[in-house]
């Protein structure tokens, strides 16, 4: 899992694609909901890797159709009838965590946090980016 004591930048971006969801939802509540996530680390055996089905099989199509190596797993059902579903990956220059709603009949990605790890010698670029 993210270690947030690593130095890094942070990249949150609403992703149009869920706005209709997010509209519905309320920013706010939504914004509440993942901020009282509780992240499973999925890099080690753990009896907290048994999902409920419908939770387990959302996570499993995140990762699976966003082709994630996933080193974290999350999800709440304050937002019902939907649930937050999380799920958090390493990347080469940082770790992601993807937010998506379960409608129960779709999955909808509403947010992506990039937190890009900053490496000695390498800050970033006025864009936010690492220097090639």
């Amino acid at each position: 899992m993210f270690d947030t004591n690593t130095p890094h930048t942070l990249e949150v971006g609403w992703l149009s694609v869920g706005a209709n969801d997010v509209a519905e939802i309320g920013h706010d509540k939504l914004q509440g909901t993942i901020d009282r996530l509780k992240w499973i680390d999925v890099t080690k055996p753990s009896p907290d890797l048994r999902l409920p089905m419908s939770q387990g099989l959302g996570i499993k199509g995140i990762i699976q159709g966003f082709n994630l190596n996933a080193t974290a797993i999350a999800y709440n059902d304050e937002i019902a009838p939907y649930t937050l579903l999380a799920v958090e990956a390493k990347f080469k220059e940082g770790t992601q965590r993807l937010y998506c709603i379960d409608k129960g009949d779709s999955v909808t990605p509403v947010r992506s946090d990039f937190y890009r790890t900053l490496v000695e010698g390498n800050e970033t670029t006025s864009d936010g980016r690492l220097p090639a």
